[in-house]
C-alpha cells in the first residue's frame, strides 16, 4: 500500500450499471461485453469519468495525441460513432450525446 502511487485507478469504471473494465478495454452491461480499441476506451473512460459534463473535441484531441498533433476532428467523430454502435449493441443504459458549440456528454438513462 504504501509503494501505490497517488493516482491509483481501479480496474472497473462503473457508471450506473455500465462497467468499463481497464485491464482489458471491455466495456459491459449485464452479462453483454463489447471489446473497445484504445482510442474508443480512452474517450468512453474519459466520459465515465465525468457524466453529465460536456468534454470538447479539441479537450479529447489534446488529451489523447497531445498539443502537437495534426489530427482532425472527424477522427473523433468516428471513434463516438463506432462507440455509440457499441453501446448499443449491448443496450447499455447510457448515451453519448453531442451539444452543439460545446462537445460531447454522457447521460446515463434511468434502468429499466
Amino acid at each position: 500500500m504504501l509503494r501505490r502511487k497517488d493516482t491509483y485507478l481501479p480496474d472497473l469504471l462503473t457508471v450506473g450499471s455500465v462497467t468499463l473494465n481497464r485491464s482489458t478495454y471491455q466495456l459491459g452491461f449485464g452479462n453483454e461485453l463489447q471489446s473497445l480499441s484504445g482510442k474508443e476506451f480512452q474517450i468512453l473512460e474519459m466520459l465515465m469519468q465525468q457524466p453529465g459534463v460536456i468534454i470538447s473535441s479539441e479537450r479529447f484531441i489534446t488529451h489523447l495525441w497531445g498539443w502537437d498533433t495534426s489530427v482532425d476532428i472527424s477522427v473523433i467523430w468516428v471513434h463516438i460513432s463506432n462507440l455509440r454502435k457499441k453501446i448499443s449493441a449491448i443496450n447499455a443504459p447510457m448515451e453519448i450525446r453531442f451539444i452543439r458549440n460545446a462537445g460531447y456528454v454522457l447521460e446515463v438513462k434511468n434502468d429499466r
